[in-house]
């Protein structure tokens, strides 16, 4: 056997990788470049200067997702996506081919997370990489900003009436001084404000109220001149939709006992969402009184009735309180585009004798017998509805929010059914939402939100998860429903860029396959076609994802929906740079921090050994016959050849 050895040499890679997320635009000095500037141009200094040279570099770019990008392009790039996910970055370089021959990492980041994993999946996922990483200290000064957050609007609002928006402002670093809100329509200005800037690091909510003049679907903006000092100007206006109507929405409140989950539930309908409540309780040996006092015969009182209200709240009321043909009423009601919202409690659901009845029909939870349990239980909200701008903010303090005393033992949802809030315990859902034919059914499985009520009356603790909660319960409910035989409804009117959007189409008859088709118009071009997916005999669904900001229009047939994309904000909540997380990556990987003035000297100490390759092959004679056999005849024909000639 003959062995062959070969030794060959490349260079190691280095991945450097750019935070191409919105807050990296904010400005590393007042007036000064921005985050994004500073490190693009410090690396193209590096890259001429050489400092690469003894390096494979790859280029990246995040957001929520690593992409290559190509280096001579980065100044040009403006840095607009609405997600930093770190610990993405470092599962995509561990996946990435180049990983074997992966040296370092330079990274050059403010060191935001808004995904909130870095806790936990970050330091794993830094681990597994297991190459050291630098962080390039950008050396941001700390962020002054004041900024409008989500707008809050009651449920409904009429036509003629005052209505009152919550306003909330966050103070970062300004001065607490008076500022005017300003609100427009169709830039007409309706109402000017003044109002004062909360004190820094705080956050209020301020009042401000208008009469609206036209009905449907309306597109508000809200906005206050920033200080010379505000880093953040774009965040200190927002847009808004309001559905208003001409009257005031009725609502049917039944509740199988008179207490504080019906005084709860009656007061907030009422002053919160401005409705108005027609509430029923039963009392003693099965009676039903009205709010009056006054004894009532609930099937003789609601016969025939149930189309008189836009929303039906049944609460903790057994089945046969309510009877069949009630409950039969109540089915169809709901088929033909009413409302209904179920309320749990030990007489409710399968305890309450739903099982296997119309009221079970109805229910997007799976109700089974005797499901109630009287013993605590924490909500947790479904990561969709964390989702949702109007509550994602509200994380810490919805999590503070004390147990509830009583809930249901719910196995599954029915298919078509969307989860909002689970069991903290075991995962299993407590709370969920459905379309039922041209109605929707919100089923909630626990009892006694009277205790959060309380809790923030009483302490003054934050109202703010606890009431947006029910707003937007109540606000899907309440879509006012449409007349014609075939309309679109969209789960919000304002979404962030990189958001979903999902539209639902109802129609009066299946079967016609041309309604399932639409279009995504923007500025009056057809930007995409639309094909729904069904979810019933009745219900069409489509998902879609905007790739501009923008006010856009869904149609299809005769009917539209609007709704709007605008510039993602959630990388401005909190737009100070982290230095912290820099120091955790570095510590973590072996690596160290560089600061962005010295970035020269820094790469210097990188690890740059060249990946040496040693190859060894082996082969046998026999393996290369023709060889063999040529030198044989070679060896042969030397010693004829000597014979001849007399050599010895």
């Amino acid at each position: 056997q003959i062995e062959e050895v070969r030794q060959s040499e490349r260079p190691p890679v280095l991945a450097v990788v750019l935070d191409g997320s919105a807050s990296m635009s904010l400005p590393l000095t007042a007036g000064g470049k921005s985050r994004w500037q500073a490190a693009s141009e410090s690396l193209q200094k590096a890259g001429a200067n050489n400092l690469f040279k003894s390096y494979k570099t790859d280029y990246f770019v995040f957001g929520g997702q690593l992409k290559p990008v190509n280096p001579a392009a980065l100044t040009g790039l403006t840095p607009e996506r609405n997600q930093t996910d770190l610990a993405e970055v470092f599962n995509s370089l561990y996946l990435n081919e180049d990983y074997p021959d992966l040296a370092a990492v330079l990274i050059f980041t403010d060191g935001q997370d808004t995904t909130h994993k870095n806790t936990v999946r970050l330091p794993e996922t830094v681990k597994r990489l297991n190459r050291p990483i630098f962080p390039v200290d950008l050396g941001a000064e700390r962020v002054t900003d004041a900024r409008i957050d989500q707008v809050q609007v009651a449920g409904a609002a009429y036509l003629d009436h005052p209505l009152d928006l919550r306003v909330p402002l966050t103070n970062n670093g300004l001065p607490a001084e008076k500022v005017v809100l300003t609100l427009r329509e169709d830039n007409r200005t309706l109402v000017k404000q003044g109002v004062m800037l909360p004190q820094s690091g705080r956050q209020a909510e301020k009042k401000l109220t208008f009469i609206p003049r036209q009905t449907g679907w309306r597109k508000y903006q809200l906005a206050f001149e920033p200080s010379v000092d505000d880093v953040i100007p774009r965040n200190n206006q927002t847009s808004f939709y309001i559905n208003i109507i001409k009257e005031k929405l009725n609502v049917l409140f039944l509740s199988g006992a008179a207490g504080w989950d019906l005084s709860f539930m009656t007061r907030f309908l009422e002053n919160e969402v401005n409705l108005k409540v027609d509430s029923y309780f039963q009392g003693l040996k099965g009676k039903f009184f009205s709010t009056g006092k006054n004894e009532i015969n609930l099937p003789e009182e609601l016969k025939n009735q149930f189309n008189k209200y836009e929303l039906v709240i049944v609460n903790n009321l057994e089945y046969e309180a309510l009877g069949k043909t009630l409950s039969v009423e109540l089915e169809e009601y709901v088929n033909d585009g009413g409302s209904l919202l179920l309320l749990g409690g030990p007489r409710s659901l399968g305890s309450g004798g739903y099982h296997e009845t119309a009221l079970a029909r109805l229910s997007p939870l799976v109700v089974k017998a005797n499901d109630y349990i009287a013993g605590e239980v924490v909500l947790r909200l479904a990561d969709q509805w964390y989702g949702d701008s109007k509550l994602s903010r509200a994380d810490s303090a919805w999590n503070s929010l004390p147990a509830l005393p009583g809930y249901h033992n719910i196995d599954r949802m029915k298919p078509g059914a969307e989860l909002i809030a689970y069991n903290a315990l075991n995962k299993k859902p407590l709370i969920a939402r459905q379309f039922y034919g041209a109605g929707k059914v919100l089923a909630v499985g626990v009892q006694g939100f009277w205790r959060w009520d309380f809790l923030v009356k009483a302490f003054d603790a934050d109202a703010a998860p606890f009431t947006r909660f029910w707003r937007e319960v109540v606000g899907w409910l309440l879509t006012v429903r449409e007349q014609s035989k075939l309309s679109l409804e969209s789960n919000k009117h304002i979404y962030q860029l990189g958001d979903e959007v999902t539209v639902s189409l109802r129609v009066e008859k299946s079967g016609d396959e041309a309604l399932r088709r639409g279009q995504l118009v923007s500025g009056g071009q057809t930007v995409a076609e639309i094909n729904f997916s069904p979810l019933d005999e009745k219900t069409y669904r489509a998902s879609l994802l905007p790739e501009r900001a923008g006010d856009y229009l869904v149609r299809t047939g005769p009917a539209e929906i609007r709704f709007s994309v605008v510039s993602p904000q959630d990388e401005f909540l909190n737009p100070d740079a982290n230095p912290e997380t820099l120091k955790l990556l570095a510590t973590i990987s072996g690596g160290k921090t560089l600061r962005l003035k010295n970035l020269g000297e820094g790469i210097k100490g990188m690890p740059a050994e060249k990946i040496v390759e040693i190859k060894k092959k082996h082969f046998d004679f026999l393996d290369y016959w023709q060889i063999f056999l040529g030198l044989v005849i070679f060896l042969g024909a030397e010693w004829l050849l000597q014979k001849l000639i007399g050599i010895d």
